[in-house]
């Protein structure tokens, strides 16, 4: 265990927490966060079967509670720009209504929500931490049901989780416990990663118990996702950061050389993805093959095998959506092209030509909200993301009271970075309430903080 004796921590991060009691209503929201493999049909869109509750409680939490007025701004701003792209023939009334409509029910809900639960961030994320626990354990027991033959058991399809699949690799498969895929378990069980890393590494705390933490850790590790490993990877840089780079520099330099070249040379989903995303990045390898000159059809498909035998697919999906933003934010630098846009700006500008049919995934989520972002939301969504990502982050060594705040934040900004790298839906699986949550958590630390506020 790193030794962090000078940085003892008063009551509030070891004592005791106070037991949660739940309702049907909190199990009901809180199972959004964890079951986005259970969908009821998928035309117009998908329609995941907790959306049945965010729609049953909506109307009662915005009858009841205050809706913040940085919500409205933010919903008139995306309402105004989106309007006046599909003037411009950016966009559709379709695409724009689909998505901003979304992003509107996701912002009343989860804000209200926040409401509901007297703005207690503490809780509600202990809570998230408890959901987090029980889908490790699951993740775990499914390795164990696949290695021992008990198929039909570990099977979610059996019990009609219906985007639910076995993802191959690892040891027989990687764990994606209750969620379609490794990719979106490992996001959304990284901000628990973060607290079980620190509870076993630094300190324990009342979030998590140990033999908790580890179940989390060993689950996460098992996806064997290239995710995860970014997951643990910004983890540990929030760490540096609270506890300051120059103090733990020449501890975490060695670490991150030895876990990736372990990682590099055992893991082989790791490692293609590694030599892929340097091949199309850095090497720029399909503008390379773009540029080239191809006479006849047996030319163009001995191109498109070339590239596919030569870089991963994951890498090919993500840099042909960052071509298609980058061109797109060229053209409409100012406030992109609108929510929902992106479908068309990849119609535009994709590179699909240079892989035909092959790997054109991801199409209107751009793989990466980041992505997304930039080529819907242009530079107004760009400053808008880095400056709520700044102004809402608490550091551990300005935070006076040295409360567990800091370390909700940092946990809550691992999401947020992933989803940005790596994940372009912006409502997917409840990640709107982490992003408020995020927000949230500042505003309660800075009244706190407020000596005009706690005065008597």
């Amino acid at each position: 265990m790193i030794n962090t004796a000078v940085d003892k921590y008063p009551d509030p991060l070891l004592a005791s927490s106070k037991k949660i009691n739940w309702t049907l209503f909190d199990i009901t929201v809180y199972l959004h966060f964890f079951i986005p493999s259970y969908i009821l049909f998928k035309e117009p869109f998908e329609f995941y079967i907790t959306y049945v509750f965010i729609i049953a409680y909506l109307p009662f939490l915005i009858w009841k509670y205050p809706i913040p007025r940085f919500i409205w701004w933010t919903l008139f701003a995306l309402l105004l720009t989106g309007i006046f792209n599909v003037w411009l023939d950016n966009n559709t009334y379709n695409n724009f209504f689909k998505i901003f409509l979304n992003i509107a029910i996701n912002f009343l809900f989860y804000s209200t929500l926040i409401a509901h639960y007297n703005y207690d961030v503490e809780t509600m994320f202990k809570r998230y931490l408890k959901g987090a626990v029980i889908v490790c354990m699951y993740g775990i027991i499914e390795l164990i049901g696949y290695k021992i033959g008990l198929i039909n058991f570990i099977d979610l399809r059996t019990y009609g989780f219906n985007k639910w699949s076995f993802s191959p690799g690892g040891l027989g498969i990687r764990v994606n416990a209750s969620y379609p895929e490794p990719a979106f378990f490992a996001e959304f069980i990284s901000p628990a990663v973060f607290i079980a890393i620190f509870t076993l590494f630094f300190q324990p705390t009342h979030f998590l118990k140990k033999w908790e933490a580890i179940i989390i850790l060993v689950a996460f590790l098992l996806s064997f996702s290239s995710l995860a490993y970014t997951g643990i990877f910004i983890t540990l840089l929030l760490l540096l950061l609270n506890y300051g780079l120059i103090r733990y520099f020449i501890f975490a330099i060695p670490v991150g050389i030895f876990l990736f070249y372990i990682l590099y040379n055992n893991v082989e989903e790791f490692k293609g993805r590694i030599e892929g995303l340097k091949t199309v990045f850095i090497d720029e390898y399909l503008l390379e093959e773009k540029d080239r000159e191809v006479s006849n059809s047996q030319a163009f498909m001995a191109r498109q095998w070339r590239v596919l035998s030569k870089v991963h697919g994951s890498p090919l999906v993500l840099y042909n959506n960052y071509y298609v933003a980058l061109q797109n934010l060229k053209t409409n630098p100012l406030f992109g092209t609108g929510l929902g846009s992106h479908e068309i700006a990849f119609n535009k500008y994709n590179l699909n030509y240079l892989i035909s049919k092959w790997y054109v995934l991801n199409t209107p989520d751009a793989n990466s909200m980041g992505l997304r972002i930039i080529s819907e939301l242009g530079l107004l969504g760009i400053i808008f993301t880095l400056l709520f990502i700044k102004n809402n982050f608490i550091l551990k060594n300005i935070n006076p009271t040295n409360n567990p705040a800091w370390m909700i934040s940092s946990a809550l900004l691992v999401i947020i970075l992933i989803q940005l790298l790596r994940q372009g839906n912006y409502t997917y699986s409840g990640f709107m309430f982490f992003a408020l949550l995020y927000h949230q958590n500042k505003i309660n630390t800075s009244i706190n903080n407020n000596p005009l506020t706690n005065a008597h």
